[in-house]
């Protein structure tokens, strides 16, 4: 098994949560370390570029984030993330300029004791769905 950290480098200490979907961009790797959400991409000559801080990327200031997910889409790379109990919503496009975080639950309705999220594409659209106390809540996102 490689090592990305040796292809990459160490900075991230102890990473939480991993996620990965493969895009035109190449094989993309989103980690949750040290509070903050990091992201790296394999590109198809085999190298990686160093890692991102999608925090500081993202117009927006998220704190906490205790879960991620990642979905390939027309749109590009699309990002969620569970921080500071609501569930949001980001996209690094094809050109690595990324879309401003957008609250799902804003969008979507809220959930309470939310605990975990997932996503996954569907032709054009996005279905994400997320759990929280009692139930599992879904909806999606249309491209």
């Amino acid at each position: 098994m490689g090592n990305v950290f040796g292809a990459v480098g160490s900075t991230l200490a102890n990473p939480s949560r991993i996620t990965v979907a493969a895009t035109p961009s190449g094989l993309e790797l989103v980690a949750i370390a040290g509070g903050k959400l990091w992201h790296t991409v394999r590109k198809s000559d085999g190298h990686w570029t160093a890692w991102g801080d999608v925090f500081g990327a993202v117009h927006g200031t998220l704190t906490d984030p205790t879960r991620v997910t990642v979905a390939p889409t027309a749109s590009g790379l699309e990002v969620l993330t569970v921080a500071s109990g609501k569930l949001w919503h980001a996209v690094r496009k094809p050109d690595a300029t990324w879309t401003p975080w957008g609250d799902v639950f804003g969008a979507a309705g809220t959930l309470t004791g939310l605990s975990e999220a997932t996503a996954t594409p569907a032709g054009t659209d996005l279905k994400v769905l997320a759990g929280a106390t009692g139930l599992i809540g879904y909806t999606k996102r249309a491209n």
